[in-house]
């Protein structure tokens, strides 16, 4: 019989990074032997975000959204091996305990308190999972620079339920080296654990017609809008959005309302380049090899920024992650030459170093 192993993550969002990422994870460790499911877990303090749709009545007073949360509903239930319960809180779990071999936290900002509303959930550090069985996270995220420290002695304390450690980002690592003493493993999402990408791929054709430059944005930040204003000054092509804004019409070039995580993935697959602020867009322009230009986030977000400079950096490519203020213009960047075999060369490095973790952790 195969060993199970469940993991809990941020799989009920709609967002494509977080519902992608928790994809990529099940698939890989069911491909190395496991039988994996994701822990249904619905935060009470995230109720409004998981509750159960009115499907009428969203679809009634807000379109937009209806669409939206009908596209993930839809990818989870025909993608993501979920347990038979879903759990609203920790306390829950550990009375009816969802049983298996090994349990993984992560991937996903899961220790990023601001998303978790201003404290740090012990089910997202496996409190609920038995001694006796493998405790891991695997690519967790603090989705900051500095943990602060009123969180300090919590987190030391809830780390203890983990045997296995290891961060999705550097800064992940220095907080937890400051914290807790030890190194853990700096390891890849897990969406760059995916050889495979077809397994992504939407099941029907797309008719996108012309080429397409195409452009998401993870916040609305005006830096990103003026990258686009001026390559499109620059470059003379088609700018394709795609856009969860109920006001999408704010957006530039042409629109693409709410595609479902598989044809997100199509869209960036038939792409001619790629400008994003998205980690995970990010990721898909370099696994499908775009031409793209990352933009950094600003303010209150610039925290975030880590998780794309320190990628970029270890593939060669960090004068394409770009604020309103660069040496070179715009167009120069997104048109200089890429060394694929380079950058697919330094991620199958990054990739082999976490999937060691992986089959060393799990039993």
């Amino acid at each position: 019989m195969k060993a199970s192993v469940g993991i809990i993550t941020f799989h009920h969002a709609n967002n494509y990074g977080a519902v992608l990422q928790a994809y990529a994870l099940s698939r890989y460790i069911q491909s190395c032997g496991y039988e994996p499911k994701i822990i249904d877990y619905r935060p009470i303090y995230l109720h409004d975000t998981y509750r159960k749709v009115n499907w009428k009545a969203l679809g009634l007073t807000h379109p937009v959204k209806w669409r939206a949360c009908r596209n993930f509903d839809t990818f989870r239930d025909e993608h993501l091996r979920l347990t038979s319960q879903f759990f609203k809180t920790c306390d829950e779990m550990k009375k009816n305990l969802p049983i298996f071999d090994s349990y993984v936290c992560g991937s996903d900002q899961i220790w990023n308190p601001n998303l978790t509303f201003d404290e740090l959930d012990p089910a997202f550090f496996l409190e609920f999972a038995p001694k006796s069985s493998r405790r891991i996270s695997y690519a967790a995220s603090f989705g900051m620079e500095k943990l602060p420290t009123k969180y300090l002695e919590t987190f030391k304390n809830l780390s203890g339920n983990l045997d296995y450690i290891s961060v999705r980002e550097k800064s992940g690592a220095s907080i937890i080296k400051k914290v807790l003493g030890i190194q853990p493993q700096h390891v890849v999402d897990p969406t760059l654990l995916m050889a495979d990408l077809k397994s992504f791929g939407s099941r029907r054709s797309i008719k996108i017609g012309s080429p397409y430059i195409l452009f998401f944005r993870l916040k609305k930040e005006s830096n990103i809008y003026n990258v686009v204003s001026a390559l499109r000054e620059k470059i003379d092509t088609r700018i394709l959005t795609i856009t969860q804004n109920a006001k999408f019409w704010q957006e530039p070039g042409e629109k693409y309302l709410n595609p479902d995580p598989s044809t997100w993935i199509e869209l960036f697959k038939n792409a001619s380049g790629i400008i994003t602020n998205s980690f995970h867009a990010t990721i898909f322009a370099l696994l499908f090899k775009k031409p793209f230009i990352s933009v950094k986030l600003t303010g209150e977000n610039t925290g975030k920024n880590s998780r794309i400079s320190e990628l970029l950096a270890k593939v060669g490519l960090s004068n394409r992650f770009v604020d309103n203020h660069t040496n070179q213009s715009v167009d120069e960047i997104f048109l200089e030459k890429i060394d694929w075999d380079y950058v697919f060369s330094s991620l199958e490095s990054l990739r082999k170093d976490s999937e060691e973790f992986l089959k060393n952790s799990l039993p």
